[in-house]
């Protein structure tokens, strides 16, 4: 396990952690975390109880607002800092953050709508075999939203306790180096071995101090459980496999605790709370693929970003206040997660590789917390009953997307306009009919009806011979004698609509048509409403088109 990284969720602005192992002091690095762990047991008494009689102090804002945003593109001044906070301390059970005196960072959108709208024309026409007819339900119509975001800054102790063994038959001076091989260290080596094994580097470049006295010789035992067993036969026939040790009544074992403070910088959380961005996971992708730019952002008051989404009319969704968010997304994570890294705190604390019983506990010092707006292009669609989803961040330009399940794609389209063919020469035509949308949604397994109006349904225009639709035309007629009729047309199985038109009583308007349509009865009396002429052919330009 590597216990120099905590897992974030989404994209903390540092996944990495430095170690230094102390006798007594603390300190806190920009980024990074503090981490003190006692090796003598009443030094880590009186610590724990000089601790415990230390209330939590949330530091200045102005002070954690100078470390965090010194590279703002603009900045609140510093008497505005007074009255305002761009960094808020939240306690749990309390929900009365004052939003009008909080601060708040956004992006402006980077990205013009015209770029948006050609990157999601690219992406739709890139998509591998899509399902027959899906890229003619999709609307390139983008929508601009501010989605909110929490930065959280914490800082907390771990205390741990748990039971370790010294058996000096069990933790032996053996060691593996990177490649797992096994080396003997004896004793009686020369200061330069002794040296060279004094600072052990981990992978991610950090540096932990194993021996704390030069002088004195610490057995240093850096095991893997997998490996215990096998590797180390050559050098001591004596070491049993890690479960067995566990077992072993005749060993004694000691108990100890210790403590680690560590301080964890920008762990950004999704604030919104519309369920159809926490379901859809499409908007986290889009973050996870590219860590947010916090150097080109502004800062505004809540008043004046409120007023300027107002101006720039851009949609900003509701959010979360940010004590429930931590709980939701992220308390339960880092408690598990410490649980299991004090295993490995224990373990280095005691130089010993063999504990067992061990047991955590987290007490906050610090908990703060900075609202961010992330700009975003956005547009949600479905198909066959399923939602999806297209998230383009205006500040990067990373594109996170869901689609429907591989379809025949250009396959399928041959195979209607095959279908299509043998009917028209077969005589077949769709009977015309009149339903309501929810109905025929389900006849055409799409929802892009609207569920309350009335549509009128007829034929599709006939299909050559190479997969293009002839123009056909049509024939309406308004059969009552009192009201004016409201129509449109609206391709079927899409989402193209015509004009809005009107139909006087007691008259007739012809209409040309390319492909498979309907109308839709906005205003009218449906049963006084008829198509008394059908040509699937022969429409020619002398008629008004049904998208006109």
């Amino acid at each position: 396990m590597d216990s120099n990284c905590l897992p974030q969720p989404y994209f903390p602005q540092t996944n990495n952690y430095d170690y230094d192992y102390l006798n007594n002091d603390d300190f806190s690095k920009e980024g990074g975390t503090a981490l003190t762990i006692i090796q003598h047991q009443n030094q880590q008494q009186q610590q724990q109880q000089n601790y415990h009689q230390q209330k939590p102090i949330a530091p200045p804002s102005s002070l954690i607002s100078q470390q965090s945003t010194a590279s703002c593109s603009q900045m609140i001044s510093q008497s505005n800092h007074n009255k305002f906070q761009l960094f808020k301390e939240f306690k749990e059970n309390t929900n009365n953050i004052d939003s009008k005196m909080l601060c708040v960072q956004l992006s402006e959108f980077q990205i013009s709508p015209k770029t948006a709208t050609n990157s999601f024309d690219l992406w739709l026409n890139s998509l591998w075999l899509p399902p027959t007819g899906f890229k003619k339900l999709v609307d390139n119509h983008l929508e601009k939203v501010y989605i909110p975001f929490y930065s959280y800054r914490i800082s907390y102790n771990v205390e741990f306790s748990g039971f370790v063994t010294y058996d000096s038959k069990l933790n032996t001076n053996a060691f593996y180096d990177k490649f797992g091989n096994t080396n003997s260290v004896n004793n009686n080596n020369n200061n330069n071995n002794n040296n060279n094994h004094n600072n052990h580097n981990n992978n991610n470049g950090n540096t932990s101090n194993l021996n704390y006295d030069k002088n004195k010789r610490t057995s240093v035992t850096i095991l893997n459980k997998e490996n215990s067993s096998e590797n180390n036969v050559g050098n001591n026939n004596n070491l049993k496999n890690y479960e067995d040790i566990l077992k072993d009544k005749s060993i004694k074992w000691n108990k100890v605790d210790g403590y680690i403070t560590r301080t964890i910088n920008r762990i950004l959380l999704l604030a919104c709370n519309s369920m159809d961005l926490l379901s859809d996971e499409s908007i986290m992708n889009c973050m996870a693929s590219q860590q947010f730019d916090f150097n080109n952002v502004i800062e505004k008051t809540l008043e004046e970003f409120n007023e300027f989404s107002q101006l720039e009319q851009i949609n900003v969704l509701a959010r979360y206040e940010p004590d429930s968010v931590w709980k939701r997304d992220y308390l339960n994570h880092l408690l598990e997660t410490e649980q299991s890294m004090s295993i490995e705190y224990l373990k280095q604390q005691e130089q010993s590789k063999f504990v067992k019983n061990v047991s955590s506990n987290i007490q906050f010092n610090e908990k703060m917390f900075s609202l961010i707006y992330i700009p975003f292009y956005y547009t949600k669609y479905e198909y066959q009953n399923q939602s999806f989803s297209f998230f383009l961040n205006a500040q990067n330009g990373v594109i996170s997307a869901t689609r429907p399940e591989i379809g025949l794609g250009k396959i399928g389209d041959f195979l209607k306009y095959t279908q299509n063919y043998f009917s028209t020469l077969v005589g077949y035509l769709e009977p015309f009919s009149k339903c309501k949308g929810g109905d025929l949604a389900t006849i055409d397994s799409t929802k892009v009806y609207n569920d309350s109006s009335y549509y009128l349904c007829f034929a599709r225009s006939s299909t050559n011979f190479l997969g293009s639709s002839s123009i056909g035309h049509l024939t309406l007629r308004n059969n009552s004698s009192l009201i004016t009729a409201t129509l449109r047309g609206q391709k079927r199985r899409g989402i193209l609509k015509g004009n809005p038109f009107t139909l006087l009583p007691l008259h007739e308007r012809t209409f040309s048509f390319k492909g498979h349509w309907c109308f839709e009865i906005i205003e009218g009396e449906v049963n006084q409403i008829d198509v008394i002429k059908i040509n699937p052919r022969e429409g020619g330009s002398i008629y008004q088109s049904i998208k006109n």
